[in-house]
Parts: structure tokens; C-alpha cells; sequence
């Protein structure tokens, strides 16, 4: 392909972008204007764009995204995977924090971990995978009730909130005062709430449709992750928006791209001596504590 032809695609994919990033159909004029194209030049490539079906001109001669665009990412959606987008980001958190990292979904009422990289340091916490915990009692369980859909959490209100320690909420009025802080917070926190001496932060994964589809966290003692918790949490939600993102979700796409875990500069692991290590994808660990 001659520069030509790379330029006129980079010019055409630039215009696409512009459309899809706008809520009504936009002229030619607008389009040039805001690409600093010659106004026959982006004619061209919309008559281009047209023909292919990837954009359709309204009545007053103004364009807007078509629906082949809409079948061509269907069908990329159709392939995207939550584990397949978030391991390698996982990764690189717990290279970043040394503590054990989670992604876990919703399951009736209750945390399901469908993947885990354990942490580096000796002393860590305990998880299995396919393991289930509760809603109330962990960070990831607080932050799907603190951002799913009041409809979908219904089986939690029903039922008793059970006491595992001292720490664990158990009224719906503690429950209902916690959720909101964790969004006006944009994660969750949690510690000694289901088991003694362990603590975790957890942050919301979303889908290209805005839903919630996962949480991701890391999880370690309590005295570990209270030291470093305005730290943790900020690598944890830059690190669920980097998994959104790669899910398709508009919100994270506008995040500032490739500004994620390997800029961010908020946490190092004590156990690392800032050393970068080779992450272990572990499906059984050798934990020493219990979360």
C-alpha cells in the first residue's frame, strides 16, 4: 500500500472516529473544519464511506455513523472476553502492588472469582478459584451492590446479612450508608469484615453497553493495604478503566488511552523493593491468611 493510500485511510478512519464521537449528524463543511481537510477531500472520502455502508447521509446532506459500522462492531464485541482483557492488566497490578489480585462476577447474591494472579509477597491472602464470598462482607461484593442496577441486587435486601466478624455490616441501613460512599468514592473498600486481618479494594468493570460485568481487586493484611489505601485505590480503579476500555466501554475510551498502570506511579511494593518481577498466575495458591 503506497503513502497515498495510507493517508487516505487515516483520513477516512479520523472522520469515522469524529462521527461516532458526536450525537447528531454533522455536515461536510463542520467535518473539514474540525479535521483541517480540504472540504473536497473529506467529500471524497465520505462518498467512499458511503458506498461501503459505514456511514449514510441524511436528507440535508449531513452524515452520520451507518449501520455497517454497527454490524462491524457487533461483531468485534461477539469476541471480547473479561478474562482475556483483564489477566494481562492484572498482571501488571500485582507487579505494581505486590498483593493478590481478583476478578470476580455476580452470582445470585454473591462474588464468584473466575480469575486471580497471586501476590508476590509471603504473607498473603487465601482465594480459590470458582470460590464464592459475600456480597456485604467484601470489597468486591460491596462494589457490585454500589453499581449494579438497584433490580439486579434484590436477593441481597431479602435476606439476613449475616455476621462473620466484628466489622461486618449487617443492618441495611449501615449497607445502604456504605454504598453510597462508595460512589461517591468510585471503589470499594473493605476490611476484617469476613475474615480477621484481611482487607481488600475493589473497583467496577464495564462493558462496551455500560454495564457492569465484573469488579476487579487486590486484597491483602489489613495493616498492608490500610498503610498504602489512597494508593491502592487509585491503581485499582486505573486498572478496572484500562479493562473497560479494552471491553469497548465509551466512558473509559475517553480516559486519556495508553495512560494506564504503566504511568501510573502510585504504589510500589514494599516486598519489590521496586524491582520489577515476574508476575505467577496461580490457580492454587500458598496463602498464610484467610480473606
Amino acid at each position: 500500500m503506497g503513502r497515498e493510500s495510507v493517508q487516505s485511510l487515516e483520513r477516512a478512519l479520523a472522520i469515522l472516529a469524529l462521527l461516532c464521537d458526536r450525537d447528531q449528524p454533522t455536515g461536510v463543511t463542520e467535518l473539514a473544519g474540525r479535521l483541517q481537510l480540504a472540504k473536497s477531500t473529506v467529500h471524497r472520502l465520505l462518498s467512499t464511506l458511503e458506498r461501503a455502508g459505514v456511514v449514510a447521509r441524511t436528507a440535508d446532506a449531513a452524515y452520520r455513523p451507518g449501520l455497517k459500522l454497527w454490524e462491524i462492531g457487533c461483531a468485534a464485541v461477539r469476541g471480547l472476553n473479561v478474562r482475556d482483557a483483564a489477566l494481562p492488566v492484572m498482571e501488571r497490578l500485582m507487579r505494581r502492588t505486590g498483593e493478590t489480585v481478583h476478578l470476580s462476577v455476580w452470582d445470585q447474591g454473591e462474588v464468584v472469582y473466575i480469575e486471580k494472579v497471586d501476590g508476590s509477597n509471603p504473607v498473603r491472602v487465601h482465594s480459590t478459584l470458582g470460590g464464592r464470598a459475600p456480597a456485604h462482607a467484601t470489597a468486591s461484593g460491596l462494589a457490585f451492590l454500589a453499581f449494579r442496577k438497584p433490580e439486579d441486587i434484590t436477593e441481597v435486601w431479602k435476606k439476613d446479612l449475616s455476621r462473620f466478624t466484628e466489622r461486618t455490616i449487617t443492618t441495611t441501613s449501615q449497607l445502604e450508608r456504605r454504598l453510597e460512599e462508595i460512589r461517591r468514592q468510585g471503589y470499594a473498600f473493605s476490611t476484617g469484615a469476613w475474615h480477621p486481618g484481611s482487607a481488600g479494594v475493589a473497583a467496577p468493570i464495564r462493558a462496551y453497553t455500560g454495564s457492569l460485568v465484573a469488579v476487579l481487586s487486590v486484597a491483602g493484611p489489613s495493616e498492608r493495604i490500610e498503610a498504602r489505601l489512597p494508593g491502592l485505590a487509585a491503581l485499582v480503579r486505573t486498572a478496572a478503566q484500562e479493562i473497560s476500555r479494552a471491553l469497548g466501554h465509551p466512558a473509559a475510551q475517553r480516559r486519556t488511552p495508553g495512560r494506564g498502570l504503566r504511568a501510573s506511579n502510585a504504589v510500589t511494593s514494599p516486598a519489590m523493593g521496586g524491582r520489577r518481577r515476574t508476575s505467577n498466575t496461580r490457580r492454587a495458591g500458598l496463602p498464610r491468611r484467610r480473606r
